[in-house]
């Protein structure tokens, strides 16, 4: 997870063929993290794609996240004041794509702003978030990476 003052941002992973451009997308899991400065790294298995979900932690401000592909220029938005999943971004064309790795990459590179509104001004928080395959996810991280995906999880059992 990562958090910036009273804001919360969670990736979570699910399989590319479950990905629905225009759909609230559930968790399979949340994706591990490694954090080096201002980059984190993410691993991003073939099939599987990644969504954010972002709240404000007992705050009334509103944060503003912005994830941008530096290389094929597209970007999407999330605001916490009207949703809480970003799921895809916008490609040069209009169309939604997911987010994830492209084909046979080793990594993609993209870089994720977070603005929140507060008092008298705008804070602003910046990282690049990089997308690699598990093998160099793991050399950098020293751990495991998790497995591909291959069904849903089970609900949670109520009662």
């Amino acid at each position: 997870m990562l958090i910036h003052d009273a804001l919360r941002v969670n990736l979570q992973r699910i399989a590319a063929s479950h990905w629905r451009a225009d759909a609230r997308l559930r968790s399979w899991g949340p994706a591990p993290l490694h954090a080096d400065g201002e980059t984190v790294s993410v691993p991003c298995a073939e099939g599987t794609v990644l969504w954010l979900g972002a709240w404000m932690e007992d705050a009334p401000t509103v944060a503003r996240i912005v994830l941008d592909d530096p290389v094929d220029g597209s970007s999407g938005e999330l605001s916490t004041d009207n949703g809480y999943q970003l799921c895809a971004l916008v490609d040069a064309s209009g169309q939604r794509q997911p987010i994830g790795l492209r084909g046979e990459s080793l990594q993609r590179r993209l870089r994720l702003q977070v603005y929140r509104e507060h008092g008298h001004g705008r804070t602003l928080a910046a990282l690049d978030l990089v997308l690699l395959q598990p093998a160099a996810w793991e050399r950098l991280s020293g751990r495991e990476a998790p497995g591909p995906l291959r069904e849903p999880p089970l609900p949670p059992r109520l009662g």
